[in-house]
């Protein structure tokens, strides 16, 4: 089967025997490809050899394996009887086959004048009228009938949400029920179709009169703040020349007693005291500031290279003689380290090494160490670090307490300054990791 493909079938009008009458040529066609297809084509008629008639022809949309017109453009009327020869051809954009497009020679007969008219339909309105077996119904047609017609009842149109809803506003007559009058206010004010008389209204002689503000036993008047004047307040007595007085009622001016409220002031109060930077010292022992605290568990492999485990900011002015920065962490070597391995341990200031140690005891391994770097020492000028790996077993040994490389700091600096401590190993086998765990935090405070 093509894909596209059309075929005629045969001629369909005129038939092979037709009056002498008006006719349109329509030829049936059918769709044997496998996609819709509109067909176009021409229609040709001869008479004894001469070409008569002439007309394009087409189709509307013809599904797959249907058959349907294709329909001459032009009406052809024969102009004698006899004999008459029709032709055509017919195709489809993309058709594969190309001998079934041909409507090959068809005679016809034209004899005979055209059929008579009908004959005329009796009378039979009876049929149509009311109770007829054909009874007609006039709802929507255009026209006037001749006889007055009946409303039929339609209130309900001329309702609120009717379709014809009746607007009553300003018709004569008085409603059945009372109506609800709309706010209507400001046509009884100053100005409106329907001014107010106050004064006649009852108990007009408790009004307050516009004629009794200001006045001596009247009452004061508003300014456009609504405010009372100055000029219509008492006199206010001057205050001594005493700091510690308040104005008190009946008495004027005299030393004002403060209510207690220390408790504003305190922690959660409404007026809270902020000491930061307030000479003198504390009746009671500080706690430590804790600057920053991470709960996340650094792995240091053996492979990394030099990686920060934890970073400090401080801020301008933590640090002075006598007070320090400590980290402290909780960290572990998961094994011993192999022959001519450390663990290098640094305490940075930004890219400066302040010191460093290298852990190389091959002690046992895998048990929880504590870690301290201290970065202000006591004497206020040095800066130092220690580290102390102890096991929680009394069996296994520290691995000491060590300052293998300490940088000097004279000064400490007055901006915000920045620590790090960093870990690499060095010459360590494939196995050796160090995990450390920031679940402790930097802290300050005094040293001992």
């Amino acid at each position: 089967m093509a894909d596209y493909d059309v075929g005629v079938v045969s001629l369909s009008t005129p038939a092979s025997s037709a009056p002498l009458a008006q006719c349109r040529p329509v030829v049936s066609v059918r769709n044997n490809g496998l996609h819709d297809a509109i067909v176009s084509g021409y229609i040709r008629i001869y008479s004894a050899g001469w070409l008569v008639y002439e007309s394009e022809a087409y189709s509307d949309t013809i599904g797959p394996g249907e058959t349907r017109p294709c329909s001459a453009v032009a009406y052809w009327t024969p102009q004698t009887e006899g004999t008459y020869m029709i032709q055509g051809y017919f195709s489809t954009p993309l058709d594969q086959i190309e001998p079934n497009n041909n409507l090959w020679p068809t005679s016809i007969i034209i004899s005979g004048a055209e059929p008579p008219p009908p004959t005329p339909v009796p009378l039979h309105a009876s049929q149509h009228e009311s109770g007829g077996e054909d009874e007609m119904s006039i709802e929507d047609l255009p026209g006037r009938a001749a006889d007055q017609q009946r409303a039929i009842n339609h209130a309900s149109n001329h309702e609120v949400a009717g379709i014809d809803p009746m607007n009553v506003t300003n018709m004569p007559g008085i409603l059945a029920e009372a109506q609800t009058p709309k706010a209507h206010a400001s046509s009884h004010k100053v100005g409106g179709s329907d001014i107010l008389d106050v004064l006649a209204l009852p108990n007009a002689t408790l009004l307050e009169l516009v004629a009794r503000k200001g006045a001596s036993n009247g009452y004061a008047g508003l300014d456009s703040g609504a405010h009372v004047p100055d000029h219509q307040l008492a006199t206010v007595p001057e205050p001594p020349p005493n700091a510690g007085d308040a104005l008190t009622f009946g008495s004027g001016w005299s030393p004002a007693n403060a209510l207690p409220h220390a408790y504003k002031h305190e922690a959660g109060g409404d007026d809270e005291l902020d000491v930061t930077n307030l000479p003198g010292v504390l009746a009671d022992v500080q706690k430590a500031d804790t600057l920053n605290a991470s709960g996340a568990l650094i792995t240091l492999a053996w492979n990394d290279p030099e990686t920060v485990i934890a970073t400090i900011t401080v801020p301008a002015g933590w640090m002075n003689s006598t007070l320090g920065v400590v980290l402290n962490l909780a960290g572990r070597l998961t094994t011993g380290l192999s022959a001519s391995a450390v663990l290098r341990i640094k305490v940075k200031q930004d890219a400066t090494v302040l010191c460093q140690h290298d852990v190389d005891a091959n002690k046992n391994s895998d048990q929880p160490a504590a870690i301290h770097a201290i970065v202000a020492a006591i004497d206020g000028s040095n800066v130092k670090a220690f580290f102390d790996f102890l096991a929680d077993s009394d069996a296994v040994q520290h691995l000491g307490i060590h300052v293998s490389t300490c940088a000097i700091a004279e000064a400490y600096a007055a901006a915000e300054t920045v620590y790090t401590i960093t870990g690499q190993f060095v010459n360590a086998g494939l196995t050796h990791q160090f995990l450390v765990d920031l679940s402790h935090s930097w802290n300050t405070g005094q040293q001992s």
